[in-house]
């Protein structure tokens, strides 16, 4: 399938996959497999893994399993149980900053000092 939208209102026991599609599942649909498509919109319930870009939980979804995306939303009265996995597209940067082992500068009495660890305190300074 590419393309399509998809609407489920009742129960589908099996795999979707669509490259470009949309699949809504319907408040009272429900989804006993995996899903994988460009667009996944949640108001019913899915138990299985989920793979999209956009992933929407609407009002009145649940998804118990593993999901994995790029945009995530959970409106409120959503319900997701399992395990999530945030992707980012190739070629394209997260908005999630690396951390690296750095040496901090701190501020004290006017000049500038680096600490490679935590001052230590004298026993008189106690």
């Amino acid at each position: 399938m590419s393309g399509e939208f998809i609407h489920i209102h009742g129960t589908l026991k099996g795999n979707i996959h669509t490259e470009e599609g949309i699949i809504k599942v319907a408040q009272g649909g429900r989804v006993e497999g995996n899903i994988e498509c460009r667009t996944l919109i949640v108001d019913g319930c899915v138990e299985g893994q989920c793979v999209s870009d956009a992933l929407e939980i609407a009002e009145n979804g649940f998804i118990n399993g593993t999901i994995s995306y790029q945009s995530l939303t959970i409106k409120k009265g959503g319900i997701f149980l399992g395990h999530a996995d945030c992707t980012v597209a190739d070629g394209q940067k997260g908005n999630v900053v690396g951390f690296t082992k750095d040496t901090k500068k701190v501020a004290v009495s006017g000049k500038k000092i680096v600490l490679d660890k935590p001052p230590e305190v004298s026993e008189s300074s106690k």
